[in-house]
């Protein structure tokens, strides 16, 4: 391979593993104890379903990132297709959670 082709590969190699690492995910911490007193109050379903996008979105993305990219169901929905295919993985009964989760916190203001 000629070097200008190999520096090319490796910028691109580079800025993949930039793009799919996700630096800012180390900043996920589930809810604590601690919360402000102002939290609004959660059922122990949404709680649930707050866990639940944690353990399978939050492994690869921290939640500034879905705040970052707030969308509706169709989006969100195209969103968990994609992810899919790219290996993330979750029940069929989790889906409708996770998808009515991330719509009610992570859509559009």
């Amino acid at each position: 391979m000629k070097p200008p082709l190999l520096l090319l590969a490796a910028a691109v190699a580079l800025a993949l593993v930039v793009f799919f690492s996700d630096p800012g995910r180390a900043n996920i911490a589930p809810p604590t104890a601690s919360a402000s007193a102002a939290a609004p109050v959660t059922s122990p379903q949404q709680a649930a379903a707050g866990q639940l996008v944690l353990e399978r979105c939050g492994t690869c993305h921290s939640l500034d990132r879905l705040a970052q990219h707030r969308q509706g169901r169709a989006g969100w929905e195209n969103t968990m297709r994609t992810m899919a295919q790219l290996g993330a993985s979750w029940a069929p009964n989790e889906q409708p959670v996770i998808l009515n989760y991330l719509v009610q916190h992570f859509g559009p203001r």
